[in-house]
């Protein structure tokens, strides 16, 4: 599915708002910023964006790379052969 949203915004279907994990979890300040960037800073909901804060979203209590202790190297590569290096970059994944 990565490579149809690539795909369709190459070829103007849609445009796609990448999103990288680290600007909506670093903190309120950066999630604010995204959201503003696209919501507008005068949409209907600048004053909800104002209040924004972040939930603790990862519930296990485990630091956010845990699962990769999980899942073998092998599998890890080849996860990760299977990104395309387009969505790699725009995201700023790593391995």
């Amino acid at each position: 599915w990565l490579r149809y949203w690539l795909e369709a915004e190459r070829l103007e279907k849609i445009e796609v708002r990448w999103i990288r994990s680290s600007d909506v979890t670093y903190g309120s300040a950066s999630l604010k910023a995204v959201l503003t960037t696209i919501l507008g800073a005068n949409s209907k909901f600048a004053e909800q964006i104002s209040n924004v804060s972040l939930a603790r979203a990862n519930f296990t209590g485990q630091p956010s790379d845990v699962w990769r202790e999980a899942v073998s190297c092998q599998l890890r590569k080849r996860m990760w052969d299977l990104l395309p290096s387009e969505f790699v970059d725009r995201l700023d994944l790593r391995q």
